[in-house]
């Protein structure tokens, strides 16, 4: 895409790209058996800075979140075959390894986003999403995680209840 002044339309959304390069801000492990998806999602968030390892299949998801360097975030389709991006995210739950690494869901499907949670995932974006969705979720889905993590640690100083933050009541607990 050329310069705006060359004659071709910059239709990029405003915001989202600010035309200089980003710091890396960390690995992301896409998974999605539609091959489109997985482009799209990779080119925004290569734009804001993220390094991307887009895969179809489960198999490559759970292969590719295990083997270093390990991702800094999991973006899983809910809906692909053989295993859903529901149980991928279960078995990653389930490995030391991976336990902790911020996941996030991703599907049209409906009833998906009340069982994401169940599944051990820090975020649900229902699909079609807007361009500038994908990188807030990527934070919101890190920022989960470690709000979950702190609470599991006892360290509630960034809780948004002044009370809680400040030891005068105790966070419920999550679990």
């Amino acid at each position: 895409m050329g310069a705006a002044g060359d004659g071709e339309r910059d239709v990029r959304p405003a915001g989202l790209w600010a035309g200089a390069p980003q710091p890396r801000r960390g690995r992301v492990l896409v998974a999605d058996d539609e091959p489109v998806t997985v482009d799209l999602v990779a080119f925004i968030l290569r734009q804001v800075g993220y390094e991307v390892v887009g895969v179809t299949t489960c198999f490559q998801a759970l292969a590719v979140a295990l083997e270093p360097p390990m991702p800094d975030v999991i973006l899983l389709d809910a809906m692909m075959p053989f295993l859903s991006g529901l149980d991928v995210c279960g078995r990653l739950r389930a490995l030391p390894a991976t336990a902790d690494v911020p996941i996030g869901i991703f599907s049209s499907a409906d009833e998906v986003d009340v069982r994401w949670r169940a599944a051990g995932a820090d975020g649900f974006l229902g699909k079609p999403f807007a361009i500038d969705a994908v990188p807030r979720f990527v934070a919101d889905v890190r920022g989960a995680r470690e709000r979950r993590l702190a609470a599991a640690r006892g360290d509630v100083s960034d809780h948004p209840d002044p009370a809680v933050a400040e030891g005068r009541i105790r966070a419920p607990r999550i679990e």
